[in-house]
């Protein structure tokens, strides 16, 4: 199933691949999430509800649920890897996709468990419609670190220094600033 914020996710159960989710198959994961992707972005129409130029899925992510209130999720991003983190977008899509089938009232509380182990939380804050379609007002919750900090420069005479993009490398709908 598919969910949009702002971005797209798929959400596939696991078990459908015959694998589970553990670090030891994260290659395996990103492969599949990453040809999924590939194959659903060639065959079906996606359309946001107010955005039209977000039309292709962003991130596969692969689910398993280990209680009521847990989901073990791995998610994939090309060009083939494994999200680190359980992935906001995708905790987020995921409780999206529980709702809209009635397995989740607002109120509740999941967690949502990466491939190595890292967590975040997700609770239904409230229903809504997006464009005329339903929606979820999700809250994720968790805890980061920063692993880098770094310092970009510009040089006052450089004539690009706004940047730059070419519409066959980015893709439609992206224009030069």
């Amino acid at each position: 199933m598919k969910t949009v914020g702002q971005d797209s996710v798929e959400i596939n159960n696991v078990s459908q691949l015959g694998i589970e989710i553990a670090p030891r198959n994260a290659r395996q994961l990103a492969d599949f999430g990453v040809s999924l992707r590939g194959v659903i972005n060639a065959q079906v129409d996606i359309r946001h509800s107010l955005y039209p130029e977000i039309n292709q899925i962003a991130y596969v992510m692969f689910r398993n649920r280990v209680d009521d209130a847990t989901y073990q999720t791995c998610t994939t991003l090309p060009p083939g890897r494994v999200d680190r983190s359980p992935c906001g977008t995708g905790s987020a899509a995921n409780l999206a996709t529980l709702a809209v089938r009635g397995t989740v009232d607002v109120g509740k509380r999941l967690t949502s468990r990466s491939t190595i182990g890292s967590e975040f939380g997700v609770e239904l804050l409230g229903r809504t419609e997006v464009g005329g379609k339903p929606a979820v007002l999700p809250r994720v919750t968790g805890r980061a670190w920063i692993y880098s900090v770094e310092q970009l420069g510009v040089d006052p005479d450089d004539p690009l220094a706004n940047g730059f993009m070419l519409s066959d490398t980015w893709g439609e709908g992206f224009s030069n600033p």
